[in-house]
Formats: C-alpha cells, structure tokens, sequence
C-alpha cells in the first residue's frame, strides 16, 4: 500500500437542486468537504481517491474523483 498514500483531502462540493423552487431560494454557497482514501490517480485535471483497496488483487471500491480546482487541501496522513 506504500504506492498509495492516505490522504485528506477538504475541497468543494457543487450542489442540485431537481425540485421547483423560486430564484430567491437559491443559494449559490457550496459545501465544504472533507474525504479520507488511498490516492490512486493524481492528475493535471484531478485526482481519485479509493475507500477500499484490495492490495493483492489490485482492485478497488468505493472511488471519489473530485477536479483540480475544487480542492482547497490535500494533508498526507502518516
């Protein structure tokens, strides 16, 4: 596992709204995030974390891909 790090990762999550609702109700503030994994994929357009990592198959579950310019931080956990 010493090839893919676990890191923590706070950036931006966009929001949806699928209901009716009037312009006033909106609200154009996004959430901060903050997700744990192993990063499997780092990139020039952004990276992938995995929950779950199957070291002997090379497998995972579980994978998050969140752009470059969402993320606010990215913290190595040791």
């Amino acid at each position: 596992m010493d090839d893919f790090p676990m890191v923590r990762i706070k950036w931006v999550d966009a929001v949806d709204v699928t209901d009716w609702v009037s312009i006033e109700s909106v609200d154009p503030v996004c959430p901060i995030i903050v997700s744990l994994g192993f990063l499997i994929k780092d990139c020039d357009t952004g990276l992938s974390i995995a929950m779950n990592l199957d070291h002997d198959d090379g497998k995972v579950s579980m994978v998050l891909t969140i752009p470059n310019h969402w993320v606010i931080s990215i913290d190595h956990i040791t």
